[in-house]
């Protein structure tokens, strides 16, 4: 039986509930964290000092939250932020504590970890530890690093810390409490980021529009995602096309809970603004036949990490047409010795959208070839399927099949 998810297992560190670093105007991605990665317990024994707030302003019912602050203080009112949000959302949860802490030892998104993407040309990316930040547990307790920003700037920050808070303490999110879920793919995963962070954007764009003097989440991250590398678009890419997804499902902050009792199942119906019965995932049957290399982990990418991957060599319109007609992929890991190699299988809704992809494939093999110190091939084994070989010289695969049925042999 081969692995799990590898992508999933390698990058898992990476994903995480958190705002996208600002600084004012300017947009730099926060980089992100385990959303475990520290339990209220251990977040209690940081620093057991609290801060009194300012004059707090009721809820439109009367109630009047208190909102913990320890190491430190925030230029905001954080009990008078809270109570926005919960007014906002319509909901009544308790907050938990906010720690003031300088997050720069995750000052960094490093996706060019995982050799894939490496040799994809991914790359990794650097954020400036000056900019406000923030990221949330699934305890619900918040972790704010103001930084050099404005008091506009933090708040903003906060409040999208503090409608994660509610997301989870509101039981929004109804795949924390699954028993038995399907196989957590990187596309799944996504997936499920982008309607945490979309969420948390579009309630945080309605928290602007009413009280801040600062241009919205989504505004920046959108301006921020265009001129971004791609190690920074993958990052930005759930907030950017997740708050788009629930600004198009819903018109208030209070119906925020309705995202999430029939959400997508991938990132292109994420993308396309598809119910998860529409355009569901293709059937792919990948049998990979080693030789004498080891068949190591296989993982599903999307259609949103395939449009950002081929957008790092090709023009945006001929990545995202080339990207746009997914419906599956797998990539397989092969190790020999020291030596790995890769095979990703991509599916199609038809012929026309394989011709095109193809097109996109060899066109990107051919510049990440002259840039990488590997082999890269592209083979056409069926109508609807294209498959791109990474890995030494030596590597020789030859593919071959029937629709979604595609036998490669390794030699």
């Amino acid at each position: 039986m081969r692995a799990g998810p590898v992508l999933v297992a390698a990058l898992l560190v990476l994903a995480g509930c958190s705002t996208p670093f600002t600084g004012g105007d300017a947009t730099t991605p926060r980089p992100e964290a385990t959303t475990d990665e520290r339990s209220s317990d251990e977040a209690a024994t940081v620093d057991s000092s609290t801060t009194a707030s300012p004059t707090t302003q009721p809820s439109t019912d009367g109630t009047v939250y208190d909102v913990s602050v320890r190491n430190g203080t925030l230029p905001v009112d954080e009990d008078r932020a809270y109570t926005r949000v919960q007014g906002l959302l319509g909901t009544d949860v308790e907050p938990r504590p906010v720690e003031v802490r300088n997050l720069t030892e995750y000052q960094g998104y490093a996706p060019a970890t995982f050799p894939f993407f490496d040799l994809l040309g991914v790359g990794n990316a650097s954020f400036d530890d000056g900019r406000p930040g923030g990221l949330t547990t699934q305890s619900g307790a918040v972790y704010i690093h103001p930084g050099n920003g404005s008091a506009g700037a933090v708040e903003q920050v906060l409040v999208h810390e503090f409608v994660h808070t509610t997301q989870f303490g509101a039981n929004m999110i109804p795949w924390l409490d699954a028993i038995d879920g399907p196989r957590l793919t990187y596309d799944l995963l996504q997936t499920r980021l982008a309607l945490l962070e979309g969420g948390a954007v579009y309630a945080s764009d309605a928290y602007t529009e009413r009280y801040l003097n600062v241009t919205p989440e989504s505004e920046r991250i959108a301006a921020e995602y265009e001129d971004a590398g791609t190690a920074k678009r993958l990052f930005l890419a759930r907030y950017h096309f997740g708050s788009d997804y629930v600004a198009d499902r819903i018109d208030d902050p209070a119906n925020l809970a309705g995202v999430y009792e029939n959400y997508p199942r991938t990132t292109e119906q994420v993308i396309h603004g598809y119910a998860p019965d529409e355009e569901p995932e293709r059937d792919l049957a990948l049998s990979v036949r080693g030789g004498n290399w080891t068949v190591g982990g296989n993982d599903t990418l999307g259609e949103l990490t395939t449009r950002v991957l081929l957008c790092g060599e090709l023009e945006r319109a001929t990545a995202v047409a080339a990207a746009a007609g997914w419906g599956t992929d797998e990539v397989v890991t092969l190790r020999r010795g020291g030596e790995q190699a890769y095979v990703w299988a991509l599916r199609m809704d038809n012929a026309t959208e394989t011709d095109e992809l193809a097109r996109a494939l060899e066109a990107f093999a051919a510049e990440r070839e002259a840039a990488a110190d590997a082999s890269f091939a592209v083979q056409r084994p069926t109508d609807e399927t294209v498959l791109l070989t990474v890995g030494p010289d030596s590597l020789d695969v030859r593919a071959e099949g029937s629709a979604g049925n595609v036998t490669v042999t390794v030699g």
